[in-house]
């Protein structure tokens, strides 16, 4: 009989390694037609694997209660309350030029772990 991880304790553990947040994330906001609650499920998760490295517990407790209020802003004051509640656990939003158009799974950079891993693996409904 095989053995399995659970999903939340390994996905966390993955999360700790600041590329692999950054992927998460992107594959998140690259979603074509993303669920509502998904950016928060994805931006909680992230929260939870890197704040205790860099906050103390009550720290990471009320940053991740900001997520409400960062998520709940609109126009300019969105954007740059997302950069700073990403800057804080060692992130930032960037942008990159937009090639999905020719994206192939054979020839993804280095850059894109997740979304590279994600392509490679994909998940087995069963």
């Amino acid at each position: 009989m095989l053995n399995s991880l659970p999903y939340q304790p390994f996905l966390i553990s993955r999360l700790q390694d600041l590329t692999y947040a950054a992927g998460y994330i992107e594959t998140c906001l690259l979603e074509n037609s993303p669920e509502p609650e998904l950016l928060k499920l994805v931006l909680s998760d992230v929260s939870e694997a890197l704040a205790p490295q860099t906050m103390t517990p009550e720290e990471a407790k009320q940053h991740l209660a900001q997520l409400d209020e960062v998520l709940s802003k609109t126009g300019q004051e969105a954007i740059y309350s997302l950069g700073f509640w990403l800057k804080s656990l060692g992130l930032k939003l960037s942008v990159n030029v937009d090639q999905l158009d020719q994206l192939n799974p054979n020839k993804l950079d280095s850059e894109t772990p997740v979304l590279q891993e994600l392509l490679s693996n994909p998940k087995k409904e069963g």
